[in-house]
């Protein structure tokens, strides 16, 4: 067995376990506010934290746990981390593994999460997401820089961007999509049953191209450029400026209406 070193004393009450070469770092169960040197907190193992605010830079390598509400600067996590309430950084967010949210989560900085990804309330980002692995929000989702799922995704309410939204997979959405570009992607060489294709419960309304395919749109379309491809059906009407395309095998409710620029959304 190594030794194990920690230098930083903490003026909360903090107990250290080494147990078969796993660290384990556990503070009081009380909620805190700290605000220490040096900046960058490093926990290899099992990071047991409770509710509050720490001003720090956070790498957890291992499996973290967060207690309750939580406030920190970025958050770099290297395996599982649960968070039992809303989590606010005021960085950047990277979780190289499963991450489980029972509250809000909001960050000021991007988002890059490598692994299956459940939050129970909103999602507010003003960088950029980027999840690879299964995503499920139960509430709206906005990420001001733009947002990529590279996997299944559902939403239970709105997702908003004022860059490009990317669902490179299956995608449920229960409300609307409003963004500078979307695509919503199964690839062409999948044909799905129509009870496998995507599914947008509510309007689609970007300021220039919509690309989309194997998916039923029950609102309506708004696009400077529309391409709606193949196995998808739209129920409202498609609303486009410069062009759009059709693939032969799509079913449209609607002939598509053109439309002048400043009728798309600003």
């Amino acid at each position: 067995m190594t030794n194990y070193q920690y230098s930083q004393t903490l003026e909360i009450l903090v107990s250290l376990i080494r147990l078969e070469n796993i660290d384990y770092f556990i503070m009081s169960n009380e909620e805190f506010s700290a605000d220490f040197e040096p900046r960058v907190m490093q926990f290899d193992g099992f990071a047991k934290i409770p509710a509050g605010k720490l001003l720090q830079d956070i790498k957890i390598s291992g499996f973290g746990n967060i207690g309750g509400n939580f406030e920190c600067d970025s958050l770099h996590t290297e395996g599982f981390l649960r968070a039992k309430g809303n989590l606010v950084l005021h960085g950047d967010f990277k979780c190289e593994g499963a991450f489980t949210c029972k509250g809000k989560l909001k960050c000021e900085q991007d988002v890059h999460i490598e692994g299956a990804t459940s939050i129970k309330d909103s999602v507010n980002i003003n960088g950029s997401i980027h999840i690879e692995g299964a995503f499920k929000c139960k509430d709206h989702l906005r990420a001001v820089k733009g947002a990529l799922f590279a996997g299944s995704t559902k939403v239970k309410g709105d997702v908003s961007s004022h860059g490009t939204i990317k669902i490179l997979g299956r995608g449920k959405i229960s409300g609307n999509i409003v963004g500078e570009n979307l695509i919503i992607e199964i690839s062409d060489d999948v044909t799905l049953p129509f009870s496998k294709r995507s599914l947008v419960m509510g309007d689609i309304a970007v300021k220039e191209k919509v690309s989309i395919n194997n998916i039923k749109v029950l609102g309506e379309i708004q696009g400077r450029n529309v391409h709606i491809g193949e196995n998808s059906e739209i129920q409202g009407k498609v609303f486009y400026v410069d062009e759009i395309d059709i693939s032969s095998d799509a079913l449209l409710m609607y002939e598509p209406v053109k439309i002048s620029a400043d009728q798309l959304p600003k």
